[in-house]
């Protein structure tokens, strides 16, 4: 591959972000975005006073921080445990 060749449009291939440090760096961005909604929603339901169900076995109060918990680690582990999976199969190649 020639130096032209691995320019896309002006961008450089061989520097700065990889492919995997972005999807990493999206996850982490999705994960917190939740977790931050998930805060500000607790201030918009103030009658909600069951604690909240974390994966059917953690308890959590139903507070800013129970509810960022909540949406943090639930968004968290859904995309989290696919994405393992992903980086995990596309290592044995």
């Amino acid at each position: 591959m020639t130096d032209a060749e691995s320019t896309f449009e002006g961008i450089d291939a061989g520097e700065g972000l990889n492919g995997r440090r972005f999807v990493i760096g999206l996850y982490l961005a999705l994960v917190t975005i939740t977790a931050t909604m998930g805060a500000i929603l607790s201030v918009v339901l103030t009658e909600v006073e069951t604690s909240l169900t974390l994966f059917g076995f953690i308890s959590l109060p139903p507070t800013a921080a129970g509810f960022a918990l909540y949406g943090g680690l639930t968004v968290g582990a859904i995309l989290g445990v696919p994405l393992l999976a992903m980086f995990y199969l596309s290592e044995k190649r």
